[in-house]
């Protein structure tokens, strides 16, 4: 889950919280208002993974370091990711606020050549 202001982080219980910093070859998230935190503990009775900010490829880190975050969840067992932003819509009636599924994106990135799907890759 990336949580970029982190309130619901703030919710989990038996939380343990790894500042960003700590994490070897972690990207660190340079946003203001993003702590760098990454946070495991239980929403309910599901253990989460929660993000307290995250990092992006205007901050100068290659698309692929950009999704390094997902693969290391992938191989502590993660099986669905949830993902919050702020987005705009073209769509008339939607209010600041209003909570949007997005169904699909222009990737400009990739159209460049940036993939996160580039860089190092576990074989299996």
């Amino acid at each position: 889950m990336f949580c970029p202001a982190g309130p619901v982080a703030d919710l989990m219980t038996d939380r343990t919280i790894i500042p960003y910093q700590d994490i070897p070859h972690f990207p660190l998230s340079t946003t203001p208002g993003h702590q760098g935190e990454l946070v495991f503990g239980t929403l309910g009775t599901v253990p989460v993974i929660c993000m307290k900010g995250r990092f992006h490829f205007f901050e100068g880190y290659p698309a692929w370091q950009c999704g390094m975050p997902i693969r290391v969840m992938k191989l502590l067992g993660v099986t669905y990711l949830i993902a919050s932003n702020a987005a705009g819509a073209l769509k008339e009636g939607y209010k600041v606020g209003d909570i949007m599924l997005i169904k699909d994106h222009i990737n400009l990135l990739g159209m460049m050549g940036n993939s996160p799907l580039r860089g190092v890759n576990d074989e299996r």
